[in-house]
């Protein structure tokens, strides 16, 4: 199933339709390289059409967050970035404090995590929307 029927699909179960303004924004993110900031993404897609406005973009980005399309990172500075999921399972990232810079770490790395969740809280973790702050190699190399 192709990451617009899946889209189609899930938003018909909630109740949602597909509009043109949706289907542009998700074909946008489809095609950015990693993640995306929702200024640049109204660039992309204002450019398309201009009756988007930033608007439409926030809520269609929440829509797709909520159903696991799309992928919120907190960068620490008053700014997010959202990433494409599509069909794929959202992983976590580690994010330096200091240059920014986001790391994928899978989420086999975070079991014994998991695990004492479970025992200690009989909590059951969404792991790939977790970002952990923290400082790189190279900006603790830099000192």
């Amino acid at each position: 199933m192709s990451c617009l029927e899946k889209f189609r699909q899930l938003l018909h179960e909630r109740g949602f339709r597909l509009t043109p303004q949706r289907e542009l924004i998700l074909e946008a993110l489809h095609d950015v390289q990693g993640c995306i900031t929702a200024e640049a993404l109204y660039e992309r897609v204002h450019g398309i059409d201009p009756g988007i406005d930033l608007a439409t973009i926030y809520r269609t980005l929440e829509l797709l967050a909520n159903i696991d399309f799309v992928k919120c990172i907190d960068t620490g500075h008053k700014e997010k970035l959202w990433q494409f999921l599509g069909t794929t399972q959202p992983q976590p990232h580690l994010r330096c404090e200091a240059c920014g810079q986001l790391i994928d770490c899978r989420q086999e790395e975070l079991a014994p995590l998991r695990e004492a969740l479970r025992r200690r809280y009989g909590f059951e973790p969404n792991l790939g929307h977790l970002t952990i702050p923290g400082t790189c190699l190279q900006c603790q190399k830099a000192g």
